[in-house]
């Protein structure tokens, strides 16, 4: 009776951990392309959980031109996204030339719970010394130069 009273206690002290590693299951991922001076970012969420989830998104994007000039865009909304399914959230077209600085980052949460879910981030030429000193929190940090993106 005590092994059945043991391994009952047990089950349900790890039972929290097993739901939230499946809610973990949901990424973030910023996808870029470049044709010419025009840069192409697209958003996207994958599920690989067995749950349906109910999400919001923020993306964002600050571009900072050689003379200092700033510019963002900011896109946001809610979706649903089934279970082993790949969304695109959102996408955005921007002129860069060689000098722009442009940091791009896209946050999911849960919209019952208001909980940061998965988060990405994408860096074009932007110093590695600033890049690591502002956002070394930032868990899918992904840095470049213009001309290296294809």
């Amino acid at each position: 009776m005590r092994y059945y009273i043991f391994m009952y206690v047990i089950g349900f002290s790890f039972l929290p951990l097993v739901l939230l590693g499946q809610e973990q299951a949901l990424k973030a991922t910023l996808e870029i392309n470049q044709q010419e001076d025009l840069i192409n970012i697209q958003a996207k969420a994958s599920n690989q959980s067995d749950l349906i989830q109910d999400l919001n998104y923020l993306l964002i994007g600050i571009k900072q031109s050689k003379s200092g000039n700033l510019s963002n865009n900011k896109q946001e909304g809610k979706f649903v996204i089934k279970q082993d399914e790949t969304l695109l959230l959102s996408s955005m077209s921007l002129n860069i030339d060689k000098e722009d600085q442009l940091k791009v980052y896209l946050f999911i949460r849960d919209e019952l719970k208001n909980e940061l879910v998965s988060k990405d981030s994408i860096f074009l030429n932007v110093d590695e010394e600033v890049n690591v000193l502002k956002s070394n929190s930032l868990q899918n940090k992904n840095t470049a130069k213009v001309d290296d993106v294809k």
